[in-house]
């Protein structure tokens, strides 16, 4: 015999487990009056207490294993939690639901970490230290939403040798590479652009020695406009010194003309 119940209680090995008693006319089991499991087997107010061992429910079929229930009405109360506390008792970590449809997760006491709401998005409060993140939006466009209610939002990319960021500053889009090297573009598996440290583009070219080097072939087409053309201007910073401008212009009648400093 490992148990018994008594008019006192529940033994265990002997020892008593649960001071109580069952309560024939409710057809449950009563703790100092109240009743705890009623006649469907079913907890119902225990209230609190400490507990030392492995708790092991099991319901056979039945989905449902636990259910946490309270009669708070807020928004965003807490409807029902699954407290973590030390051995002096201090709470340290939660996970509980809220009538607004969102579960939540806290560390370092009731500091919410982690909140699901009720379209299984997530918001994290924290950051992600290690490891890799994985996103998978199954059949829905946007992957990811990165939200800030400044004026300005970042992503940073951080690298043991390197960092960049993509970013808006006010109505301003931003992609920066913090390092020395270059900014490259890849298309179909490789490079197609390339910007240098320098600040020199290269198409097709990864090694590009003028401000604009293209491999390839270029063409600029205007539009079917009136005197429509095409400028370079050579600028130099010394005072005195002409300007160079080569003008290429095209009118609507078909001809071209062609000047400047050759």
């Amino acid at each position: 015999e490992k148990g018994r119940f008594t008019s006192s209680g529940l033994s265990v090995n002997g020892s008593a487990a649960i001071v109580g008693n069952y309560n024939t006319s409710l057809g449950g089991y009563q703790i100092n009056g109240t009743t705890v499991i009623n006649s469907l087997r079913n907890l119902t107010d225990i209230g609190t207490g400490s507990f030392s061992g492995t708790v092991s429910i099991n319901q056979g079929a039945s989905f449902s294993k636990l259910q946490i229930g309270t009669g708070r009405t807020g928004a965003t109360e807490n409807i029902g939690a699954v407290e973590f506390l030390n051995s002096s008792s201090a709470l340290k970590a939660q996970v509980y639901g809220s009538n607004d449809g969102k579960l939540r997760l806290t560390t370092n006491g009731n500091t919410v970490a982690l909140t699901l709401d009720s379209s299984q998005n997530a918001t994290f409060a924290g950051t992600i230290s290690s490891g890799a993140l994985s996103v998978n939006s199954g059949t829905t466009d946007t992957a990811a939403t990165f939200t800030s209610s400044d004026t300005a939002v970042a992503v940073n990319f951080v690298a043991s040798d390197n960092s960049m960021q993509i970013a808006t500053s006010g109505t301003d889009g931003i992609i920066k590479n913090n390092g020395a090297g270059s900014f490259r573009l890849f298309n179909n598996g490789s490079e197609k652009v390339r910007i240098d440290s320098s600040g020199r583009v290269g198409i097709n070219n990864q090694s590009p020695s003028r401000t604009l080097d293209v491999i390839g072939t270029a063409e600029i087409v205007l539009p079917n406009n009136s005197h429509q053309g095409f400028k370079i201007t050579q600028t130099d910073n010394i005072a005195g010194q002409n300007i160079s401008s080569l003008y290429i212009d095209h009118n609507c009648s078909g001809s071209d003309t062609f000047s400047g400093d050759f």
